[in-house]
């Protein structure tokens, strides 16, 4: 009986590898049984036999099993345009480089087609790239788990060079490697990741997640938590003259960078122009005496950020939520909040750099000197219409701390509260008007800025106090849950709020 089972598997076999070699016209799928446990019909017993046997278009599909092998690599996809799929799930369909190997290379060829599914590489070991390498080719990686794989140089997970790669749903997990690029390596590539999870790396020589140079990087919803580095980026570090990199809805959380040195707990850019948009950097740290820029470092680099969260970030030095050094990164609609630091809380700008905060909320950060923002060696960060609010520091500038001539911050249409020991001090700044400094920062109505900052009886924000006004405040008569309506904060909109009106009428001042 055995040794029926053994030639009828052996005549399935080469039947697959003859239908093949003769080029169907249409695409078969080849079946993957390491055992022959969960499809005793299977047509190989390794993910290799398969690949080689497999022409353009075909499916690779691999049953539950431990995959390995013997060589460099358990899996090289050839350059080949196939599916390569394993069909119970990445969590019971394992490539196993066994610390001796490499998991899977494509390195042939364009294979602008290549799709590799539901499958889990782990134990993957290498002077570089020790996961998975993947350079000149175009694959594109779904539900796939990249684990516990090391480096002895570069990408303790993965390597992308010179290539256009795409991850869907990954989960990038427990690599290290002694140089750069624990979870992540990537170097003159292309790549996107969308809804993927880069956790728990560790890149010794920098980008504990994720190092890329020169590459247009795009993360779309991705998180990237818990990595460590020595040096910079225990997230991501980025750099690249030419680099553009994007990244939308994602998470930098929970990372630290950890050296002499050391810096940009969260993200690391330098020399390139990224972009962030909705993006979370919390809770990161830098642990070296030296080390700067807790949620974010920019150093010499125009970042662009949008509607971004810092927060909760620590440095032992400078920026405990962003160090701007010789760049001038743009913020809008961002908050800068409960970050801590020596030398400028939310915000350190040191060496000509200008950043420019707009909408912005820097708020609840400490430090020594310059709890919500610092600055030094001719920096100007700029202040465009907001809130600085409940910032403190131990020794002088509570809000902004200008520490030496030609360092010149400047803000405009913005609001300081609560601010100890002082809103603004140091060397002269530049005020240019419609800036409110007061002590508290009551907010009855609740839209976000201190009441005694604004004209609250103007509702329509043209300015004047008028017709329009009083016709929004009778509309909104006797209603209990108006605070925008109820200018006195009693609770109801009346009698008081209209004579409120009444005084203030005319031009709004």
């Amino acid at each position: 009986m055995v040794v029926s089972k053994t030639i009828a598997h052996s005549v399935r076999v080469t039947a697959a590898v003859l239908c093949v070699a003769a080029g169907r016209s249409d695409a078969a799928i080849l079946t993957v049984d390491d055992d022959l446990v969960d499809l005793p019909t299977a047509d190989f017993m390794d993910i290799q036999s398969a690949v080689n046997a497999a022409g353009s278009g075909d499916e690779v599909h691999v049953y539950p099993g431990l995959y390995t092998a013997v060589g460099d690599q358990v899996v090289d996809v050839l350059g080949k345009s196939i599916v390569l799929r394993g069909v119970m799930g990445a969590e019971q369909t394992i490539v196993d480089g066994e610390g001796s190997r490499r998991c899977l290379i494509s390195v042939t060829g364009a294979a602008a087609a290549t799709q590799i599914e539901d499958l889990t590489f782990r134990r993957g070991a290498a002077e570089t790239a020790a996961g998975i390498w993947i350079a000149s080719t175009s694959p594109t990686f779904r539900r796939c788990i990249i684990e516990d794989c090391e480096a002895t140089t570069s990408g303790g997970g993965i390597v992308l060079n010179g290539s256009s790669t795409t991850f869907m749903q990954c989960v990038i997990t427990g690599n290290r490697a002694g140089g750069v690029g624990g979870g992540v390596c990537a170097s003159y590539a292309d790549a996107m990741m969308q809804d993927c999870v880069i956790t728990a790396n560790t890149g010794a020589g920098g980008g504990g997640g994720v190092w890329a140079d020169s590459s247009s990087l795009i993360l779309i919803d991705c998180d990237v938590t818990e990595n460590m580095t020595d040096i910079g980026g225990g997230g991501i570090r980025i750099s690249g003259p030419f680099a553009k990199p994007r990244f939308e809805r994602c998470s930098f959380s929970n990372n630290v960078a950890d050296g002499p040195y050391s810096g940009g707990g969260g993200v690391y850019s330098y020399e390139c122009a990224p972009e962030f948009i909705d993006c979370v950097m919390a809770g990161n740290d830098v642990g070296s005496a030296t080390g700067s820029g807790g949620g974010v470092l920019c150093w010499n680099s125009q970042a662009v950020l949008t509607g971004c969260e810092i927060t909760d970030n620590d440095v032992t030095h400078r920026g405990g939520g962003l160090w701007a050094y010789d760049c001038d990164p743009a913020l809008t609609g961002c908050t800068l909040a409960n970050n801590t630091a020596s030398l400028g809380g939310g915000l350190a700008c040191t060496d000509h750099a200008d950043p420019t905060l707009h909408m912005c909320e820097v708020s609840g950060n400490h430090a020594d000197s310059g709890g919500g923002v610092w600055c030094i060696q001719f920096s100007r960060p700029h202040l465009i219409a907001c809130l600085v609010r409940d910032n403190t520091a131990d020794i002088e500038g509570g809000g902004i701390f200008a520490s030496t001539n030609g360092c010149s911050p400047a803000a405009s249409n913005t609001s300081f509260c609560n601010n100890l020991p002082t809103h603004i001090d140091g060397w002269p700044w530049q005020d240019l008007g419609g800036n409110c400094f007061i002590d508290t920062c009551v907010d009855v109505n609740g839209d976000g800025l201190p009441d005694a900052c604004q004209c609250l009886s103007d509702f329509n924000g043209d300015e004047h106090v008028g017709i329009d006004d009083m016709l929004q405040l009778l509309a909104a008569w006797g209603c209990t849950a108006c605070p925008i309506e109820d200018l006195n904060g009693d609770g109801i909109v009346g009698i008081d709020d209209l004579l409120s009106i009444m005084a203030n009428w005319g031009e709004c001042g």
